[in-house]
């Protein structure tokens, strides 16, 4: 794989790697990466990650939960100027439902802590450190649920909101650094945080398939990247409707299942 020669011999950290998307990304970066430093709240996690690995380079794991300003940056110091990752990619989330006749505060505030101000403790961690040596690159897994406020998915939908704004931010920010920020909106992904029945997951990936198409948009310098292109499109068409068509039809073609029960919950664990 051609884009794998962009993560040759570079110092790579990926958060939420004891599963999903994170695990199948560690497995794909493993034997070219120089250092692999792999981050989850579960340990469990990241032993099994661990021995699905073929590594070319030194190999860090750290039970680290991105909630954490002081335990990234505490991992910043201890791994100082030599190993200061060439690419972090955040991609630790969460999903579920809150809607809004069960509303749960305690739930909005874990999506927004993770979500959001865990992408937002990785810049404080490693961009600024990026910025003064000159080069690096800032990779966002976000969703396309950031596009638009999704029936039941209203926290889940502003924290990734939140989420890909700060990302184009830092994006115009940080290129005069040096330094690029890459942010990709994946649909539904067949990991843990998918598995439920509260409504349809249309053109659901593979977790592999996912990695593949990060790591190829990655290798690219891409700024934001929609998919799989299905998925991206209806976003779009969503994204831009009009509010009192929005309003009539989201609802509609949701796929939310009337059988399901609407309480607020958190699908899988905290990573993606």
């Amino acid at each position: 794989m051609k884009s794998l020669l962009y993560f040759q011999q570079k110092s790579v950290l990926i958060t939420g790697a004891g599963s999903g998307v994170g695990r199948a990304l560690a497995v794909r970066l493993a034997p070219v990466a120089r250092v692999l430093i792999l981050l989850d709240i579960s340990t469990e996690g990241l032993q099994a990650t661990q021995k699905l690995l073929n590594c070319g380079g030194t190999l860090r794991c750290h039970t680290l939960d991105v909630r954490s300003l002081e335990g990234l940056e505490q991992l910043a110091q201890t791994l100082g100027a030599n190993d200061l990752p060439d690419i972090v990619i955040a991609n630790a989330g969460l999903g579920g439902i809150n809607p809004a006749h069960a509303w749960s505060a305690e739930v909005d505030r874990r999506f927004m802590e993770v979500n959001y101000f865990g992408t937002s403790n990785l810049v404080a961690a490693f961009a600024p450190a990026m910025a003064r040596r000159g080069s690096g690159h800032f990779v966002g897994v976000c969703s396309l649920a950031a596009m638009r406020g999704l029936p039941m998915a209203a926290s889940y939908s502003a924290s990734k909101a939140a989420q890909m704004t700060l990302l184009e931010s830092i994006r115009n920010d940080l290129r005069p650094y040096g330094v690029f920020v890459s942010t990709f909106l994946p649909g539904f992904i067949k990991t843990p945080m998918a598995d439920h029945n509260e409504f349809d997951r249309p053109f659901m990936i593979s977790p592999e398939v996912c990695a593949e198409v990060i790591l190829k948009g990655t290798a690219r310098k891409i700024s934001q990247l929609m998919f799989p292109w299905p998925m991206g499109i209806l976003s779009l068409i969503n994204r831009f409707l009009p509010t009192v068509i929005f309003d009539f039809l989201v609802p509609r073609l949701s796929g939310a299942r009337s059988s399901a029960p609407k309480t607020a919950k958190i699908f899988g664990n905290s990573q993606k």
